[in-house]
């Protein structure tokens, strides 16, 4: 029967709030629909779909890699990208949108996976830099980034930031707040040059709060007004960032039009030609999605999520071409006049071409009938499911039918370190190896060395291997403090 009978099966009964009653229905609703608690059969999901592969002994092959190999040689917790994904990936995004418009332009937000590595084949594919703090443009500048491939932005940019950024000449400076009009000026007289800067608008839809200048309150005119008074300021951009994992379309559409509005108004109104409109970062994967509503009430209730399908085709190349057919309908690309757009993507890029292995330290039967396991990685590095849904894969047992559902926990001394509830997998035992599928986005920026050192990463090319970042060590922990 259709899924969304189950689901509003179970939104009817989250209202009785009666828990007791609840399970009891929802047991009687998996018997009625054929289906497990999660919503899908008990299979794991086909490594197929990250660009993987099996092995004859059933272990997960990342390149021509086995991951018993890369576990005997750098241990766990371990994060491996896959070079050859990582470059595909870029490739077909950026054709998804230079297919329509030859104009574009991609620079990587180093805020969403900050390996100097990684960043640096990105870079050879032909990536700019989208960097938010003084570190990011420090790391731009240290590993050989031109200036005029470097993008600040960011609501809180530091003065010794923005000076570096002016003497430096980088391409533009996204404008976040009146505040930085000024400033910028004044440090771009100081160093006798003319910066180029943009402003981020704020529109009806996407992020606002502490970003950017609202269009609809008139900041953003005001901003444009202040900035044409500032001889030393040179206004060529428009700059928008709407949030991040978006599924849906159209609210890029929505604030494409409110911005490309902006920028008729302000070549009409401002005598202003626009040169670059940054289209922002946000783009969503076809395997990783936010928690619903339903997923939050399940969870609250003490049951898993309702774990999406994770072979799901890919929206990419069909969200690209509605976009550029929307900006098209203001600007025709083979005109010398029409603007170049860039993008900033993050997660598109990097998300899907990466994995975590873990290895299974203790099981416990759980009081539920469930299993308890009990890995060597926790929230301390692994903080990105406590908000949207990932894959899971048994990498030591990938082709092994019988199994249970586990309760996964890290290795952490606290009650918060749950990683994953109700997930079907093979059964395990202790040394077995499990993977973390898409942790190329806000993963590695998200660690802590809470009582644990920080991960290792290393990057496969093929039948290469080659470490990416060191496993940190205790004395690493340590470094900067006093004894």
């Amino acid at each position: 029967m259709p899924l969304y009978n189950f689901e509003t099966h179970i939104k009817i009964l989250m209202i009785s709030k009666l828990k007791n009653t609840l399970k009891k229905s929802i047991l009687h609703l998996v018997d009625l629909y054929g289906q497990n608690h999660t919503g899908r059969i008990k299979t794991s999901p086909d490594p197929k779909i990250w660009g993987h592969s099996i092995s004859n002994n059933g272990t997960l092959v990342i390149g021509d890699i086995d991951i018993d190999q890369l576990v005997k040689e750098y241990g766990t917790p371990l994060h491996v990208v896959d070079k050859n994904q990582l470059e595909q990936t870029y490739t077909q995004f950026k054709e998804s949108f230079s297919s329509h418009y030859s104009k574009i332009e991609i620079a990587y937000s180093y805020k969403t996976n900050p390996l100097p590595t990684v960043i640096k084949k990105l870079h050879t594919f032909g990536a700019d830099a989208e960097v938010i703090s003084h570190f990011e443009l420090w790391l731009a500048l240290h590993l050989g980034v031109p200036s005029k491939k470097i993008v600040f932005n960011g609501p809180g940019k530091s003065i010794e930031s923005l000076q570096l950024a002016v003497e430096k000449k980088i391409k533009i400076i996204n404008i976040d707040s009146s505040d930085e009009i000024t400033l910028i000026a004044k440090l771009a007289k100081q160093n006798n040059t003319i910066q180029a800067v943009g402003i981020r608008l704020i529109t009806s839809v996407g992020w606002a709060g502490q970003f950017g200048l609202p269009i609809a309150t008139g900041m953003a005119w005001q901003a444009i007004t202040e900035i044409k008074g500032q001889s030393n300021l040179n206004l060529i951009g428009l700059h928008l960032h709407l949030g991040t994992g978006i599924k849906d379309v159209s609210i890029y559409l929505q604030a494409i039009d409110e911005a490309l509005e902006f920028a008729t108004r302000l070549k009409k109104e401002a005598e202003i030609n626009i040169k670059y409109i940054d289209l922002w970062g946000g783009f969503s994967i076809s395997t990783v999605s936010p928690y619903s509503g339903l997923d939050h009430h399940l969870m609250s209730a003490g049951f898993p999520p309702w774990l999406p399908d994770f072979s799901a085709p890919s929206t990419q190349s069909e969200d690209a071409k509605r976009i550029m057919d929307k900006i098209k309908e203001y600007y025709d690309p083979s005109t010398p006049e029409s603007p170049t757009f860039v993008f900033e993507p993050g997660r598109a890029l990097t998300g899907k071409s990466q994995l975590l292995l873990l290895k299974v330290l203790t099981i416990k039967p759980a009081a539920n009938g469930e299993i308890n396991i009990i890995l060597d990685g926790g929230r301390n590095i692994i903080m990105p499911p406590t908000w949207e849904h990932h894959a899971v894969l048994p990498a030591s047992k990938m082709n092994t039918k019988k199994g249970h559902y586990y309760n996964i926990y890290g290795p952490l001394c606290h009650p918060g370190d749950m990683l994953f509830q109700g997930r079907w997998m093979p059964e395990l035992e202790v040394g077995d190896i499990v993977a973390i599928m898409d942790t190329g986005a806000y993963f590695i920026p998200n660690q802590m060395n809470f009582s644990n050192p920080r991960t290792a990463v290393v990057i496969v090319d093929g039948d290469e291997v080659k470490v990416a970042r060191k496993r940190e060590r205790f004395e690493d922990i340590v470094s900067l403090d006093s004894f």
